[in-house]
Order: structure tokens, then C-alpha cells, then sequence
């Protein structure tokens, strides 16, 4: 099972770093040049904006499928998760009136419709992308985001000649979905709602409302700082703060590995549960040794018009970057072995926390005290995540 873990680990790292990488170092960069600081900084945060609404409705359903997996191959039944999917749908576009309306963001119409299709794309790319995860098929994930990162490649052509920044992101979406209609298959059948289909779509609801709030801290250093101390200090700590969220983002489909893994099992040893956060550990430590030394010349390269802002943030906003990705690896094990009420009380105890350190940093000093509260919090979850699995994972030997 550990060289297919390995293997996999590979597979679902290359999948997810490609586009990732694409998008930080090549078409966000680009984007920047053709805009100011300010419009940057809101351009940024309507991304953000953007993927919280995916990832809230998306993971809710993909993790959903994986966990339930054996729990549906037992009773041999299957699920109407197509049903659960238009139902979500139809909920999304309010939501994105209701969260701009929220931050005073003015779009035209043209943005507003494409934002539109980039997130229902996106949370189609989730769910159909599950299948991927259940059959534990990395190498078709990897080609799903090889598609991804080409219509990345046309999207920046056509942006040069329209200029609509979210061109380049929509047609990306697009070409990875057209790829997952044509290699996956669950979502073609015509099924009946199981007896269990109401448990199931709480379950839903539940990582959905988890999931929001697991988002909103990932993106909260735009969606937190844009109405407080503005769309340039949105800018600043996201080329601060970026080295280590592209380590996060290349370790971080690990996890998803491990939940894939761990979809057909109901056991896991407390000597596995703490070998596997060791590991994460020493690769969160290593990582971070790296970012020191090279974080800084890397990110002045890619935006040299904020290299003076970023020196004093750089190495606490990856420290915090690098600690949340950390916490993301401990996740998947409390998500499937502990009792699932305990994947909303972290989130609402992080929230709170969150929110509470984040406005005191502010009030105290600013961007450094945002930066310094976030690395405070991301202790404090992997301490707590820690401590859940320790007391619900029994030992065995």
C-alpha cells in the first residue's frame, strides 16, 4: 500500500502543481502588469470570492462521495448525487449577488456573467473529479489538469487581444471539464434517490458548511484585509505570502490522496496517525528552511513593483502558509475516523479564533500584526487536530 500511496502522491502532485504553477508564476503575474496595485488587489479578491463559493458547494459533494463510498458498495446501492448537484446549482448564482453585493464590488456584466460560468465549471470540475479520487485514477487527474493548464495557455492569448483577465480562467475551466465528461461515467446514470439519500446530502451540507469556513481562512488574507485596510494591502500580502502557499498547494493534494486512501477502510492505527504527522512535519520544516533563503529575490522577480512592501512580511506570511498546509495533511484522518461533528467545531473554533487574533494583530500593528496572528492560529488548529485524533483513533497493534 505504500508504494501505491507514493505513486499516487506523485501523480496527484504533478496533477495539481502544473495549472497551479501556471497560474502563480505565469497568469497572475501577467494580470498584475496590466493593472495597478488597487484594481490587482480587487482582481484577487473577486478570484477569491470565486473559488470559497466553488470549494464551499464542490468539496462538499466530492468528499461526501469518497467518504460514502464503502459505506454504499456494502449495501450495493448507489446514489442520486446528479440530483444534489443541480439542487446546488441552482443556489449558486444568488450567492455570488448576495457576496458582491456584501463587499461593494462593482462589475460590468460581461464579468459578472463569466464569473458566473467560471464557478459553476468549477464546482462541475469537482464533482465529476471524485470519481478520479474514489478509483484512485491520478494519472487521469493529471491529464484532467494538463487540460486545465492548456486552455490556461489559450486563455492567455485571447486575453491579450480582449484583455477580460477572467477569459483566461473560464476557458481553462472549460477544457478540464470537457475532459472529465468525456472520462468519467457515475454522473451519466439515471438513478433513484437511496433511502439514505436525505443523510447523505446532510452530510453534504455539513462539509459544505465546514468547507466554507475552511475557505474563507484560506482566502480570508483577501476577503479579511480588502474592507479593512484596503485592495493594496491585499495585494502586498499576497506576493508576501505566495511562496509558501505554492508549496502548500503542491504539497496539499497529498491529503486528498490519504482521504482516497482511506475511502475503503474504517481502521487506522494511532501508530499510523502519528507516523503520517510526523512526516508532515518534517516536510512542513524543510519547506520552510527553503522559503527563507529564497522566497524573497523569487517573488521581487515576479512582482517587482511590491519588493519593497513584502521584505518586512515575507517569511511570517509563509510560516503561515506552510502551517496550514500542514494542518490540511491532518485533516483527511479526523474527517473520516473521528465523529463528523468534529469537522464543524474546528472550523467554527478557528473562525472565531481567527477573526478574533486576526482584528486584535490589525488594531495592534497592522499587515505585520495580521501576519503574526495567522501563524498563532495555524499552531493552535494543528495542535487541536492533533489532540482530536489522538483521543478517537484507538491504538492498535
Amino acid at each position: 500500500m505504500s508504494k501505491n500511496f507514493l505513486k499516487n502522491s506523485v501523480y496527484n502532485i504533478f496533477a495539481n502543481s502544473i495549472p497551479m504553477l501556471f497560474l502563480q508564476l505565469i497568469i497572475l503575474p501577467l494580470i498584475a502588469k496590466n493593472y495597478t496595485v488597487g484594481q490587482y488587489g480587487t482582481i484577487l479578491t473577486i478570484i477569491s470570492i470565486a473559488n470559497v463559493i466553488i470549494q464551499i458547494f464542490g468539496i462538499g459533494i466530492n468528499n461526501t462521495r469518497v467518504i460514502m463510498n464503502s459505506f454504499y458498495m456494502d449495501k450495493k446501492i448507489t446514489e442520486n448525487y446528479n440530483k444534489m448537484f443541480k439542487i446546488m446549482v441552482i443556489i449558486i448564482v444568488p450567492v455570488i449577488s448576495l457576496i458582491l453585493l456584501i463587499f461593494k464590488i462593482k462589475i460590468s456584466y460581461v464579468l459578472f456573467i463569466l464569473l458566473n460560468i467560471y464557478i459553476i465549471l468549477g464546482f462541475l470540475n469537482l464533482y465529476l473529479s471524485s470519481e478520479y479520487n474514489i478509483n484512485m485514477d491520478f494519472l487521469l487527474l493529471m491529464k484532467s489538469n494538463l487540460c486545465l493548464t492548456l486552455g490556461y495557455a489559450i486563455g492567455i492569448f485571447i486575453f491579450l487581444f480582449v484583455n477580460q483577465w477572467l477569459l483566461i480562467l473560464t476557458i481553462g475551466m472549460l477544457f478540464t471539464v470537457i475532459y472529465e465528461l468525456q472520462t468519467t461515467y457515475f454522473w451519466r446514470e439515471r438513478k433513484k434517490s437511496s433511502d439514505y439519500w436525505n443523510k447523505t446530502f446532510n452530510k453534504v451540507a455539513t462539509i459544505s458548511i465546514s468547507s466554507a469556513m475552511i475557505s474563507i481562512i484560506t482566502y480570508a488574507d483577501r476577503l479579511f484585509l480588502f474592507p479593512i485596510l484596503g485592495a493594496n494591502a491585499v495585494a502586498t500580502y499576497f506576493a508576501a505570502s505566495l511562496f509558501g502557499k505554492i508549496i502548500g498547494m503542491g504539497i496539499g493534494p497529498v491529503s486528498n490522496v490519504l482521504l482516497s486512501t482511506f475511502s475503503s477502510t474504517d481502521i487506522i492505527s494511532k501508530k499510523m496517525f502519528w507516523k503520517t504527522n510526523i512526516i508532515n512535519f518534517l516536510i512542513c520544516i524543510i519547506f520552510f528552511a527553503i522559503s527563507i533563503p529564497t522566497a524573497y529575490p523569487i517573488i521581487s522577480m515576479l512582482y517587482p513593483s511590491l519588493s519593497d512592501e513584502i521584505s518586512v512580511f515575507i517569511n511570517l506570511a509563509n510560516l503561515a502558509a506552510i502551517l496550514n498546509t500542514s494542518a490540511g495533511m491532518i485533516q483527511p484522518m479526523i474527517l473520516k475516523f473521528c465523529p463528523i461533528k468534529w469537522q464543524l467545531n474546528i472550523q467554527i473554533i478557528h473562525v472565531f479564533l481567527y477573526f478574533g487574533l486576526s482584528i486584535l494583530g490589525v488594531n495592534i500593528s497592522g499587515l505585520l500584526g495580521f501576519c503574526i496572528a495567522n501563524v498563532v492560529i495555524a499552531i493552535f488548529k494543528i495542535i487541536l487536530l492533533c489532540l482530536i485524533g489522538n483521543f478517537y483513533i484507538e491504538k492498535k497493534t
